[in-house]
């Protein structure tokens, strides 16, 4: 009975040794993508939802573009109004910030406005 025998400088056993190198690196990769791109600000939103804030979820629409859309939809629409020289300007100048604060209202620390937006791959 013949029994085989790896020796070390046998071809099969370098290409096992390389391709087991590559999986590592792609998976380790691959979860440091995704945690960059998904788990990382899923994170964030819990942690501040679980403070108290609101705001626009994390949601695979707003993976790659944040709330960039809506943001334009709403500049547009404003800027398609007219103003009075009475009007507020922040409705007109920060259309979106305003709607925002409009609709997940405010949170007040020593005087500065806190809310949170998603703007692409930057939170």
């Amino acid at each position: 009975m013949d029994v085989p025998v790896i020796v070390v400088g046998e071809p099969s056993l370098w290409r096992a040794i390389g391709f087991s190198l590559v999986a590592i690196v792609a998976v380790t990769w691959v979860w440091r993508v995704l945690d960059w791109v998904w788990f990382s600000p899923r994170r964030k939103e819990r942690i501040l939802r679980q403070q108290g804030f609101k705001g626009n979820s994390y949601t695979l629409m707003r993976l790659m573009f944040g709330d960039i859309k809506e943001n334009s939809m709403v500049y547009a629409e404003a800027l398609g109004k007219a103003i009075n020289i009475h009007d507020p300007a922040a409705p007109r100048v920060m259309p979106f910030v305003h709607k925002t604060l409009q609709q997940y209202g405010m949170m007040n620390y020593f005087n500065f406005v806190v809310c949170f937006l998603f703007q692409g791959f930057l939170q």
